[in-house]
């Protein structure tokens, strides 16, 4: 309720002469969310656009409005705001993206361990078989494996031993990885 008249007072915790209190709200307008704030629209997005939302969620922490506050204004647990912050700072806006494509069938642990095998010679069926996962699977991800330093050794003779202290075929394993 605002008072037209000066020197009237909206709630009991307002004094004389003060402005309204702006209240944050988040409607739903056609196929639209609106989160305002004091009549100023902060954030508008698609209804189902949950990248977006939770942009909106975590730039409204970021702008000072307490976590608690903003779950309850989303419908959500504040341990879900934090999540997102957390989220926000580690990865970015892209890490407020929901995830997309089918989960992936390594996770971390078991693709530090692929690449671990890899690196100790194990044969690429071999890691599939340890890990339960086909062949393609492992030959996909050892391809996508980030650029690494190899080390450079002189190839030698067949039979010979390389200045590393290897035989021939396994420097050509390495590079080719």
């Amino acid at each position: 309720m605002v008072s037209e008249q000066p020197g009237t007072v909206e709630s009991a915790d307002q004094l004389p002469g003060m402005p309204p209190s702006f209240e944050l709200c988040l409607e739903a307008v056609g196929d639209s969310v609106v989160v305002s704030y004091g009549g100023r629209a902060l954030a508008l997005y698609e209804r189902g656009d949950q990248g977006m939302r939770n942009l909106a969620i975590v730039s409204l922490t970021r702008a000072g409005v307490p976590g608690v506050e903003v779950a309850a204004l989303f419908g959500i647990r504040p341990e879900h705001v934090s999540r997102l912050r957390r989220q926000a700072a580690e990865g970015g806006a892209r890490a407020l993206l929901p995830a997309r494509g089918r989960p992936s069938k390594l996770d971390a642990r078991a693709l530090a361990r692929a690449y671990a095998m890899s690196d100790r010679g194990v044969a690429g069926c071999e890691i599939a078989t340890a890990l339960g996962v086909s062949e393609a699977t492992i030959s996909r991800w050892l391809a996508r494996r980030p650029a690494r330093e190899v080390e450079r050794v002189a190839l030698s003779e067949p039979g010979e031993v390389s200045d590393a202290g290897e035989e021939p075929a396994d420097v050509w394993c390495r590079r080719r990885r």
